[in-house]
C-alpha cells in the first residue's frame, strides 16, 4: 500500500460530508452556490487518492471495482456513499446559507442606519453607542497564522448563525435569538461593529466582529440586561473580567478551530468529534436497532431516568445525544412506523414543539395560580419550571426595552410581571446603598422585601457580602463597604455543628422573646438570619426531612411545622365558601387582599386548564356546577371587531363598558378601551384605525 496521509484524507471527507462550515469557508460556500460541479470535483479528488493509496492491491481491477476495493482496504466509505451524502449535504448547506447569511456589507449599512429595530430583521437592533469601545491601540489579534490583515473580513456572524441552526436553534426566530449592533466612529480602525447575539435557551451571550483582528467573547448569561453591560466594556476590561472570574465565559481568538471552540462554548465544553460522521458510521457500524438495544439495556439499569447528553460518562453521553435526536424525529414524524412504535413502547416522549406566546402566557397564568407567592425560576431543577422561567426572563427584558406588542405588555403587567432592571455599575449601586442607610440608619435593605427597589438593593448587598468574605472585591470597593459598616457574609460550617449552633441561638432568643418567634423579615440582622433558618426547619419538619432527635428538639420548644401546599379540593372548598359570601362576583387575581388575590390567581389558572381540557373530569364538573366558565380563547383583532359591530347594532346609543357586570360586555369594553389608547398613540395599522373611525370610535373618551 502506498504511503497516505490519513489525517488529511479524513479532513477532506469531513469538509465534504459534515454539515458544518468555519468562517473562512463561508465565503467560499457562498461563491460555490452557483457551481454545480464543485461537489463532484471534490469527490473525484478523493477517489484518485483511494486509487493511489491501494494501487498495488487493485492490480487487474477496473472502474468502480478499484474504488470499492480501496475503500474496504482503507476502512473508508465508498465513493458512491460519499457522493450521495455530499450532494445531500451541499443541498442543505446551500438552502441554509441563503437563509442565514448576513453579509459584512449589510452589517455596515445597519451600523450607519437609524437607531432601533432593523427593518426586515425583527431580532436585530441598532444601539446608539459604540459596541466594545476601543482601548489604547494594540496590534490586531490575528487569525492564528502570524499575519496581520487590517482591512480583511471573515463571515463570523453567518458562521455563528449556521452553528446555531446546526444545534436546532433558528437564528431568525426573534423569540429564541436577540441581536444588537453598535456604531462606528470615523477615527476607529475597526470598520464593522461588534454584534451581540443572546441565546437564552443555552444561556449564552456571544459578542463577535467580522473584521479580522478582533477576538470573540462568550458569556454565560440569559439576561438581556447583560447585553448593555458587556457591550459598554472595552476588550481589555472584558479580558480582565475573564481573568478574575474564568467561570463566567470565554474569549476566542480567530483561528482554524474557531468553529470548534465556539461550539464547545455553546454546549458547555462538550468535546468535538474530529472524525467525520460518515467515517464513524463505517467504523462503528452501529445501526438504529443497536442503539435502541443500548437504550433498552440502559433503562433496565436506570428505570427512573434517561441517559443525559451532559453526562461525564462518554457512553451515557453518546446515548443521550442519540435519544435527543430520536425525540426530535419522533416529533417531526421522521421515523418509520416500527421505530416510532418501539420508542413509544419504551416510554420515549416526542420533543416539545415550540410554543406560541399565548400558550406560554397561559402556562404562566396557571403556574401563578398554583404558586401565588413566587415566579418560575430559570435555575429550577424542574425542567418545566426552568423552561417557563427562562421564557419569563426574556419577556421581562423585552418589557423593559419596549419590544413587546401593546396587548402582550398589558397582559404581563396585569399579572404583576415587572420589567427587568437596567444593569447598574458598582458605584451606582454603592451610592444607592449610602442613600438607603441615610434614611434607614438602624437596618439594611432586605433581599426578600416586598418593595422592589429595596429587594434589588438587598440582593446586591448580599452578593457583595459574599465577595467581601471570599476576597473577590478590589481594595477600594472593600474599603468603601467596610467604612459603611458592611460585614462579610458568614462562612458556612458543617451541617451538624451549624444545626446545633442555630438551635442554641433559637433557645436563647426565645428566652428573651417568649411571646414571638424570630422573623426572616426582621430589620435586626441576627433575628433575620435566625428567622430564615427557622422557616427552613419548619418546612423540613412538615416534609419529614429532619433527623428524629432534631425534630423532637424543635417540637419540645414549641415549633410548629410549616403549612402544607393546599390540595385542589382544599382550594375548591375555599372558592365555594368565598362564593357564599360574594354571590355576585369572583375572587380577583389583582385584589389588594392577599387571601382573595391568592384564590383569584388559582381560579384564573383553573379557567385556563378548563379551556384547554387539562382538568380531570370530576374537577371540571365541580367547577362548572359552581358556575365557573373556561378562560376565553385568545381572539384575533378581526374577531373582536366583529363582536363590536354586532354589539353596536343592538346598542346604537352606547358603547360596551369595561365596568359592566355582564362578562361579555365587560370583556369587549376592555378591548375597546385598549384600542382607543392605541388609536390615540398611532399604534394601530391603517386598516384597523380606519375601521374603528368608520364605526364612530373616538379617542377623546376618558379611558
Amino acid at each position: 500500500m502506498s504511503i497516505i496521509d490519513r489525517d488529511a484524507l479524513e479532513r477532506e471527507i469531513a469538509e465534504l460530508t459534515e454539515a458544518t462550515l468555519d468562517p473562512s469557508r463561508i465565503q467560499d460556500a457562498l461563491q460555490n452556490l452557483t457551481n454545480e460541479n464543485a461537489v463532484l470535483d471534490r469527490v473525484v479528488s478523493i477517489s484518485h487518492k483511494y486509487r493511489n493509496a491501494c494501487a498495488d492491491k487493485t492490480k487487474g481491477m477496473f472502474g468502480a471495482a478499484v474504488e470499492d476495493a480501496a475503500a474496504k482496504q482503507l476502512e473508508m466509505p465508498t465513493i458512491d456513499d460519499l457522493l450521495t451524502v455530499a450532494q445531500e449535504i451541499e443541498k442543505i448547506r446551500s438552502e441554509v446559507i441563503r437563509r442565514l447569511h448576513i453579509s459584512t456589507e449589510e452589517l455596515q449599512a445597519m451600523q450607519e442606519g437609524d437607531q432601533g429595530p432593523v427593518k426586515g430583521r425583527p431580532n436585530i437592533t441598532v444601539r446608539e453607542d459604540i459596541h466594545t469601545p476601543p482601548d489604547a491601540w494594540q496590534p490586531p489579534e490575528g487569525d492564528g497564522d502570524g499575519r496581520i490583515r487590517m482591512s480583511e473580513f471573515s463571515e463570523r456572524l453567518t458562521a455563528l448563525r449556521y452553528l446555531l441552526w446546526s444545534l436546532g436553534i433558528d437564528p431568525n426566530d426573534d423569540k429564541r435569538v436577540v441581536m444588537e449592533i453598535g456604531r462606528i466612529r470615523e477615527n476607529m480602525m475597526r470598520r464593522v461593529s461588534y454584534v451581540s447575539v443572546l441565546v437564552p435557551e443555552v444561556q449564552r451571550l456571544i459578542e463577535l466582529c467580522n473584521q479580522v483582528g478582533n477576538r470573540s467573547f462568550v458569556w454565560k448569561t440569559a439576561d438581556s440586561a447583560d447585553i448593555e453591560m458587556f457591550a459598554a466594556m472595552g476588550k481589555d476590561e472584558k479580558k480582565a473580567r475573564l481573568e478574575e472570574a474564568p467561570g463566567i465565559g470565554w474569549q476566542i481568538v480567530m483561528g482554524e478551530r474557531w468553529m470548534d471552540r465556539m461550539r464547545e462554548c455553546l454546549t458547555a465544553d462538550a468535546p468535538i468529534a474530529n472524525t467525520p460522521a460518515i467515517l464513524r458510521e463505517v467504523r462503528e457500524r452501529k445501526g438504529w436497532h443497536e442503539r435502541y438495544a443500548e437504550l433498552v439495556a440502559w433503562r433496565r439499569d436506570h428505570p427512573d431516568g434517561w441517559p443525559s447528553e451532559k453526562s461525564k460518562d462518554e457512553q451515557e453521553k453518546s446515548l443521550g445525544v442519540w435519544l435527543r435526536e430520536q425525540r426530535g424525529k419522533l416529533r417531526n414524524g421522521e421515523l418509520d412506523g416500527g421505530q416510532a412504535e418501539q420508542l413509544r413502547a419504551l416510554g420515549v416522549e416526542p420533543a416539545e414543539k415550540q410554543k406560541s406566546w399565548h400558550e406560554r402566557y397561559a402556562e404562566l397564568v396557571a403556574w401563578r395560580g398554583d404558586h401565588a407567592d413566587g415566579w418560575p425560576s430559570e435555575m429550577s431543577k424542574d425542567a418545566q419550571e426552568k423552561s417557563l422561567g427562562m421564557w419569563l426572563s426574556g419577556q421581562r427584558g423585552k418589557l423593559r426595552d419596549g419590544k413587546l406588542e401593546g396587548e402582550q405588555a398589558e397582559q404581563l403587567r396585569a399579572l404583576g410581571v415587572e420589567p427587568a432592571e437596567k444593569q447598574k455599575s458598582w458605584d451606582e449601586r454603592y451610592a444607592e446603598l449610602v442613600a438607603w442607610r441615610r434614611d434607614h440608619p438602624d437596618g439594611w435593605p432586605s433581599a426578600v422585601s416586598k418593595d422592589a427597589q429595596e429587594k434589588s438593593l438587598g440582593k446586591w448587598l448580599s452578593w457583595q457580602r459574599g465577595k467581601l468574605r471570599n476576597g473577590e472585591l478590589d481594595g477600594g470597593q472593600a474599603e468603601q463597604l467596610r467604612a459603611l459598616g458592611v460585614e462579610p457574609a458568614e462562612k458556612k460550617e458543617g451541617v451538624k455543628q451549624s444545626w446545633d449552633e442555630h438551635y442554641a441561638e433559637l433557645v436563647a432568643w426565645r428566652r428573651d422573646h417568649a411571646d414571638r418567634w424570630p422573623s426572616e423579615m426582621s430589620k435586626d440582622a441576627q433575628g433575620k438570619s435566625l428567622g430564615k433558618w427557622l422557616s427552613w426547619q419548619r418546612g423540613k419538619l412538615r416534609n419529614g426531612k429532619l433527623e428524629g432527635e432534631q425534630a423532637e428538639q424543635l417540637r419540645a420548644l414549641g415549633v410548629e411545622p410549616a403549612e402544607k401546599q393546599k390540595s385542589w379540593d382544599e382550594r375548591y372548598a375555599e372558592l365555594v365558601a368565598w362564593q357564599k359570601d360574594h354571590a355576585d362576583g369572583w375572587p380577583s387575581a389583582v385584589s389588594k387582599d392577599e387571601q382573595e388575590k391568592s384564590l383569584g390567581m388559582w381560579l384564573s389558572g383553573q379557567r385556563v386548564k378548563l379551556r384547554d381540557g387539562k382538568l380531570e373530569g370530576e374537577q371540571a364538573e365541580q367547577l362548572r356546577a359552581l358556575g365557573v366558565e373556561p378562560a376565553d380563547k385568545q381572539k384575533s383583532w378581526d374577531e373582536h371587531y366583529a363582536e363590536l359591530v354586532a354589539w353596536q347594532k343592538d346598542h346604537v346609543d352606547a358603547w360596551p363598558s369595561e365596568k359592566s357586570k355582564d362578562t361579555q360586555e365587560k370583556s369587549l369594553g376592555m378591548w375597546l378601551s385598549r384600542q382607543r389608547g392605541k388609536l390615540r398613540n398611532g399604534e394601530l395599522d391603517g386598516g384597523q384605525a380606519e375601521k374603528l373611525c368608520k364605526l364612530g370610535v373616538v379617542t377623546t373618551q376618558k379611558q
